[in-house]
């Protein structure tokens, strides 16, 4: 790439990176909630009904994060919603700084601002993250997550990944 400014073209891929995240996002995230959250008329006690994709390893079960990541600081979603603007302010901040030939590192960040985003828009709307993708193997589980949670995951680790390569070519 010849040097100079970033061009639209420079930003496309991780601007669609962010785009699917935040559209495939919203999307399972309606779905969860007209499809495995249950609520009971009487008493508005909100339960969860599963549906089995691998029987022992994985399915989808509603659950409402009020917490950080893993649940962690439950009850406190203001606090969390801007915490989560920060990080993703700072994540925005990360990737224009980033020169363009660094592409990967680009739209990794890009995963991690897209997942950044989508859990941010639940905390604002809900006051809490819908999560419905439910990992579990013999008896140990893993927290219940969902795609924005997922982007966020894999862009952490492309971007590990990246560094290592980086550090290895220096």
């Amino acid at each position: 790439m010849p040097p100079g400014p970033p061009s639209l073209r420079d930003h496309l891929a991780p601007l669609l990176a962010v785009a699917a995240i935040l559209v495939l996002d919203r999307l399972t995230k309606l779905w969860a909630l007209a499809s495995l959250r249950v609520a009971d008329p009487a008493t508005g006690a909100v339960g969860s009904r599963t549906i089995v994709l691998i029987p022992g390893c994985l399915d989808f079960t509603y659950a409402e994060n009020t917490g950080a990541a893993f649940s962690l600081f439950n009850g406190h979603p203001g606090a969390l919603a801007l915490v989560a603007f920060v990080i993703a302010a700072a994540i925005f901040w990360w990737y224009w700084r980033t020169p363009r030939e660094h592409r990967g590192m680009r739209i990794a960040l890009g995963l991690v601002l897209g997942g950044a985003i989508g859990n941010l828009i639940d905390r604002v709307i809900r006051g809490s993250v819908v999560d419905f993708i439910h990992a579990f193997w013999r008896g140990h589980h893993w927290p219940t997550f969902n795609v924005a949670d997922s982007a966020i995951c894999v862009g952490i680790a492309l971007l590990i990944l990246w560094s290592y390569r980086e550090q290895k070519t220096k």
